[in-house]
């Protein structure tokens, strides 16, 4: 907030004659606060309506499908991965636990529906990452697109990655239509009381290096499976594809 400026005349000695003299003083701390309260109560209340439209969705209405038919003419929304907030016990709470959090995931995101191609078991000390695709209704006049691979004819163009790092990891089963299949990939990292997800980064991060030495440009996780015993463990196999 600006400062009052209040004139003052000045100590000096007269013969200087000295002119009126500027001193700033700060305003009423009073209602200097009130002013700063305001202002955050406005800055709040316009993060809190941008959540609400972000997360208009309730969890609890978010649908689970199994098969891709089911999400056509809808709008692909995001990639959700989702594990339970358990860590151990009963597969059946260990399981409604990670749907649960997939779900709350899929309506952040402003999902309404989420397509998972493949629900992982789950074993009593087993948390697997369940991995989806959140997709949401399209509004009146939206475009549809449907996701595709680019392609000149038959011939599905994918650009040769340099190092191992721009090898693409996906588990979108749309991604690789089109492509060559050239081998597979297998990596499994442990470490006593490691966390899945760095267990996951690690094993990640082999299967890209081991795809980028068969030359492959993009490869499609269909393992990814992580265990308590007999040390925490991820394990995971992908295909490779260019």
């Amino acid at each position: 907030m600006p400062d009052v400026a209040v004139p003052i005349r000045s100590q000096m000695n007269r013969s200087t004659n000295s002119p009126l003299v500027q001193i700033t003083l700060p305003m009423n701390s009073i209602r200097f606060r009130a002013l700063i309260s305001v202002l955050f109560a406005v800055v709040f209340s316009a993060a809190a309506c941008f959540a609400d439209s972000k997360s208009a969705v309730n969890p609890d209405s978010v649908v689970i499908f199994d098969s891709e038919d089911d999400v056509k003419g809808m709008v692909y929304v995001s990639e959700i991965t989702a594990i339970s907030t358990s860590k151990i016990g009963a597969p059946a709470l260990i399981r409604k636990s990670a749907i649960a959090n997939l779900k709350k995931a899929t309506a952040a995101a402003g999902g309404t529906v989420v397509y998972v191609p493949r629900m992982p078991s789950f074993g009593p000390f087993e948390n697997p990452q369940i991995v989806g695709f959140a997709y949401r209704p399209a509004m009146e006049g939206e475009e549809v697109k449907e996701q595709e691979s680019e392609s000149e004819g038959d011939a599905v163009i994918v650009s040769a990655p340099s190092d191992w790092t721009q090898v693409k990891v996906t588990r979108n089963p749309n991604e690789v239509k089109g492509l060559t299949r050239i081998g597979d990939v297998e990596s499994v990292a442990r470490m006593a009381f490691g966390s899945q997800s760095k267990l996951r980064a690690r094993a990640t991060d082999d299967l890209k290096k081991k795809a980028f030495e068969k030359g492959a440009s993009i490869i499609f996780v269909e393992v990814d499976h992580f265990a308590h015993s007999p040390i925490n463990n991820v394990t995971m196999s992908a295909a490779c594809y260019k």
